[in-house]
């Protein structure tokens, strides 16, 4: 969630980096749902199961879907443009000063 969040406060405070920055706010808060709902989905199971056995079955299945990403990643072939090293991002300003 927390790469979700620095993407829409990223994409708000500069929109100048991207071709279209309400699309990257979008993305973000798309993950960010996505994550949230994850997670109560994954607590309102755990809190119903009535035996240890059934909450760490519950508990391991949902990290596996929280893992799923790095699933793909690793199932990506060397030299695919999502595994190729990006720069570092440089951060220009710290704060979005609206002048009026």
């Amino acid at each position: 969630m927390r790469f979700a969040l620095q993407q829409m406060k990223y994409a708000n405070n500069h929109p100048e980096d991207f071709v279209s920055p309400g699309m990257a706010f979008y993305l973000g808060f798309g993950y960010f749902c996505a994550s949230l709902l994850i997670a109560v989905g994954c607590i309102l199971k755990m809190c119903s199961q009535s035996t240890f056995l059934d909450t760490l079955t519950s508990f391991v299945s949902f990290v596996g879907i929280a893992l799923l990403p790095n699933f793909v990643n690793l199932a990506l072939p060397m030299g695919n443009v999502l595994k190729a090293p990006t720069p570092n991002l440089v951060v220009k300003n710290k704060r979005r000063y609206i002048q009026r």
